[in-house]
C-alpha cells in the first residue's frame, strides 16, 4: 500500500515541477532575450563613445591648428628675430594646457628658429610632417615619436608659415605630449574596467587611457582586429583586444586627423542589468518552488492518510472481521470511497448473518426429520444410488424383510443390524444428537 502512496506523492510533487519548469523556462527566455538587448544597447554604446571622443580629437587638432594659424601670422622667418620668437613662444606655451607640448618655427632647410622649450633646438628637416608642408599640405600631422630633446612621446602637427604673397617661408609645429593627451580627452561616465585606446594610420598607439606608459608608441598593425578596424574606419562587435580582453567594442575614425578612436566596455556590462535580475529571478523561483512543493507534500499527506487508512480497513475486512467499520469522515472523493467501503462490509455482515440463520434453520429441520423418521414405527431406509446406506429407523432394524433374504431389503435391514449390533441402547435425545453429527445422514437428505 506504501507504494501507491509514495506514487501519489510523486506525481504530485512532478506536477508541482511541470508547472515550476515552463515558468522557469520562460523567465529564462526573458533573461536571455534581456541580455542580447543590453549587449547590442552595450555595442550601440561604445560606437556611440568611440563616435564622441573622436569628435574631441578632431576639436583638438582644430585648436592646435586654430593655435598655429595665430602664431603664424605673429613669428618670424629672419633668423635675426629667433630670440624674440622664443620669447613669444614661450608665453604662449606658458598659458596652454598641460597636453600641449613644445612649439616651434622652422627654416625652410629646416633648422630651428624658434621654440618655447628651454632645453634647446632640433633638426626638423627628417620629419614627415615637415616634408609634408613642404610638398604643399596646408595641415600636416607627424608619427608617434619620442621627442629629441624631452625624450617623452609626442605626435606633431604643423602648418606653412607664409608672407604677405602668400609664399612660403617656414614651418611652425606644435607638439602634443602623449601622456597627457587623455586630459584633452572628456572620458568620464564610463563604465568602470572601459578602455580607450587610439591608434593612427599605422597602428602605433597614439593614447590609452589605461597603462598608458606600456602602450603609448606600440604598433599593433598586425592585430587582426586592429587592422580590421582600421580599414573598416567604424565598426561595432564583440572583439579580443591585443590586452588578450574580450570587449563590447566601437571604434570611429576620426576626420581631423587618420586616428581610430576604439571604446572597448567590458563584457559585464551586458550582463550587469541581467545578473541583478537573474538573482531575484533564481529567488524568485526556489521560493515558489519550495513553497509549491511543500502545498503538495501537504496535499498528497492528506491524501495518502485516509487511503492508508482504507488500506488497513480493507485488510481487517478480508481477514473476516466484518464487522469492522472505517472511521473516515471527510466531504471529498476519499470520504465518499469510505462510506461506500462502510456499506459494502455492512452488506457482507448483514449477509453472512442472514446465511447463519438459514444454516441453524436447516439444521433444526434435519434435526426435526431426523427424528421423526428415528420415531417412526414404519421401517425407513435411505441409500444412495450405489446401495450405500445413508438413514435408517430403528423399525428397519428390527422388522424382518418379508420378500426374502436375497432382498435388497432385507440385506439393507441386516447391514443396519449389523451396525447397531453391539451398541448400548440411547436415549432419543442423544441419538439424535450423534445423528446430527453424521454427515452422511444430513447428505442423505
Amino acid at each position: 500500500m506504501s507504494m501507491p502512496l509514495r506514487s501519489i506523492r510523486s506525481r504530485l510533487l512532478g506536477l508541482v515541477l511541470a508547472t515550476v519548469v515552463p515558468f522557469t523556462a520562460l523567465i529564462g527566455a526573458g533573461l536571455w532575450s534581456q541580455w542580447r538587448g543590453d549587449q547590442a544597447a552595450a555595442i550601440q554604446r561604445a560606437t556611440a563613445e568611440a563616435r564622441l571622443l573622436a569628435a574631441q580629437v578632431d576639436d583638438h587638432i582644430g585648436n592646435l591648428a586654430n593655435l598655429l594659424r595665430g602664431l603664424a601670422l605673429a613669428v618670424s622667418t629672419d633668423p635675426a628675430e629667433v630670440a624674440a620668437n622664443d620669447a613669444l613662444l614661450r608665453r604662449v606655451k606658458a598659458e596652454s594646457p598641460s597636453f600641449v607640448g613644445e612649439i616651434s618655427v622652422f627654416s625652410l632647410a629646416g633648422e630651428n628658429i624658434g621654440t618655447s622649450s628651454q632645453a634647446g633646438r632640433f633638426y626638423a628637416g627628417d620629419r614627415r610632417y615637415f616634408r609634408e608642408i613642404l610638398a604643399g599640405q596646408r595641415l600636416a600631422i607627424g608619427d608617434v615619436v619620442r621627442a629629441r630633446v624631452l625624450g617623452v612621446w609626442v605626435v606633431s602637427v604643423a602648418r606653412p608659415v607664409v608672407d604677405e604673397a602668400g609664399r612660403l617661408r617656414g614651418v611652425i609645429a606644435v607638439g602634443t605630449l602623449l601622456e597627457h593627451f587623455q586630459d584633452a580627452l572628456r572620458v568620464k561616465g564610463l563604465p568602470g574596467g572601459s578602455v580607450i585606446s587610439i591608434v593612427d594610420q599605422n597602428g602605433d598607439v597614439v593614447a590609452r587611457n589605461i597603462d598608458e606608459a606600456n602602450w603609448i608608441g606600440r604598433n599593433l598593425g598586425d592585430w587582426p582586429s586592429v587592422a580590421r578596424h582600421i580599414a573598416a574606419k567604424e565598426i561595432s562587435e564583440l572583439v579580443t583586444w591585443p590586452d588578450g580582453v574580450e570587449r563590447i567594442t566601437g571604434a570611429s575614425m576620426a576626420h581631423g586627423a587618420p586616428w581610430l578612436v576604439s571604446v572597448g566596455l567590458p563584457k559585464e556590462v551586458a550582463f550587469a542589468a541581467v545578473a541583478a535580475r537573474l538573482g531575484w529571478s533564481v529567488l524568485f523561483i526556489l521560493g515558489t518552488l519550495v513553497a509549491t512543493s511543500a502545498i503538495a507534500w501537504m496535499l498528497s499527506g492528506r491524501i495518502a492518510r485516509p487511503l492508508r487508512q482504507l488500506g488497513r480497513d480493507a485488510a481487517a475486512l478480508a481477514a473476516g472481521n466484518l464487522g469492522h467499520r472505517s472511521a473516515i469522515r471527510s466531504g471529498d472523493e476519499v470520504g465518499a470511497l469510505a462510506d461506500n467501503f462502510n456499506r459494502m462490509a455492512e452488506s457482507l455482515e448483514r449477509r453472512q448473518d442472514e446465511a447463519r440463520s438459514a444454516a441453524d434453520e436447516l439444521r433444526k429441520a434435519k434435526d426435526t426429520l431426523a427424528a421423526v423418521i428415528d420415531a417412526s414405527p414404519v421401517g425407513i431406509i435411505c441409500s444412495s444410488p450405489e446401495r450405500r446406506l445413508l438413514l435408517w429407523s430403528r423399525g428397519a432394524a428390527v422388522r424382518p424383510c418379508p420378500q426374502g433374504r436375497d432382498h435388497p431389503r432385507h440385506r439393507a435391514q441386516a447391514h443396519a443390524q449389523g451396525r447397531l449390533a453391539g451398541r448400548r441402547p440411547r436415549r432419543r435425545g442423544a441419538d439424535a444428537q450423534s445423528r446430527r453429527h453424521r454427515p452422511q445422514r444430513r447428505l442423505g437428505l
